[in-house]
């Protein structure tokens, strides 16, 4: 052990948290206090080697973003302290041995929705919810998503090819609704939320019970994403009294949203999503041999007409009338 360890982790830490904004510091810095041990290394001949600071994280996420973010200048910041080289050796800590999560599915639906719909109110509520390197959801990415309409959904349903005008009348459109989501305030979207990616936490009580999967994707973007995804699931129905509730549950906890605004960017959102999924269920179908997610198209064109009644999005049930009709809204599982 070091004579530096008592204090070199500290003081590289008071460092560091001078040059990082108190957000980051916060969120990834300052929890791994509790997993550092420091070594002195020995190098040929008995001489004193670098020392090797041992910092063990809670789960792979975290390992590679701090790995990839703030290592080097962890790294730095000990060095300078020991006036030395210091070797920073990251790693995933050891799970304990408890019950293991459990589905958040399998559990009580008007329990296991209200935990996540608590756990989105918690995480829109923070100011600092968006952290540092996740990119806003911007249009080209949103443009191409929407695009596998044509490019996948269509070839599969046997459609014949739309001609370039019409794809390009079909982009206008979208370019000029998608904004309209905006509306509604920004906050992180985990992007897939919904129960198959949600876990029941052993142990845990409250929120802090809402594990959560699959957020590799996270954009920041309009409030109304994720708390669509989990309400108009994709793989399953959700039981329309319960929407409501849920969704004024969610409300509630804002009341100074403007509804209309909040309602305009739901349908924008939902309307995005559910052609994201139509489209991306088509290619699974078509390039991965994948046949089985086509059970769920007719749950999303269900979806599809329901927002496509939103005034908004009126150009684009014309669009879809004129373009898909309904014989091609219908697919053989």
């Amino acid at each position: 052990m070091s004579t530096l360890s008592p204090d070199l982790w500290q003081r590289a830490c008071e460092r560091l948290a001078l040059d990082l904004p108190e957000q980051q510091f916060t969120t990834w810095i300052r929890p791994l206090s509790a997993g550092v041990t420091v070594t002195d290394g020995v190098a040929e001949a008995g001489e004193p080697g670098p020392i090797t600071v041992s910092v063990r994280v809670p789960n792979r996420f975290k390992l590679d973003w701090i790995r990839a973010q703030y290592a080097h200048r962890l790294e730095a910041a000990l060095s300078e302290v020991a006036a030395g080289p210091v070797k920073l050796e990251l790693s995933v800590a050891p799970q304990r041995s408890e019950a293991p999560a459990m589905p958040l599915r399998r559990t009580q639906p008007l329990a296991a929705a209200t935990l996540a719909i608590d756990a989105l109110i918690a995480l829109h509520k923070r100011p600092d919810a968006v952290p540092e390197g996740v990119i806003p959801y911007g249009l080209p990415r949103l443009m191409e998503e929407v695009g596998r309409l044509h490019a996948w959904y269509l070839p599969l349903v046997g459609a014949p090819p739309l001609s370039a005008a019409a794809i390009t009348s079909y982009g206008r459109i979208w370019e000029e609704v998608l904004p309209l989501a905006w509306k509604a305030p920004t906050s992180l979207i985990l992007f897939d939320y919904h129960v198959d990616n949600l876990m029941l936490v052993p142990g845990r009580t409250g929120i802090k019970a809402c594990g959560m999967l699959d957020f590799q994707d996270a954009v920041s973007g309009p409030i109304t994403y994720d708390l669509m995804s989990l309400l108009e699931d994709a793989r399953r129905d959700v039981d329309p009294a319960l929407v409501t509730d849920l969704k004024q549950r969610y409300l509630a906890a804002f009341p100074a949203l403007n509804p209309e605004n909040f309602g305009t960017s739901w349908a924008v959102m939902a309307a995005q999503r559910h052609m994201r999924v139509i489209g991306t269920f088509a290619r699974l179908k078509l390039r991965d041999n994948k046949p089985h997610y086509l059970v769920h198209m007719p749950r999303l064109w269900r979806y599809m007409d329901r927002c496509l009644a939103h005034p908004v999005l009126a150009p684009l049930k014309a669009w879809l009338d004129a373009h898909v009709p309904q014989a091609q809204r219908r697919v053989a599982a």
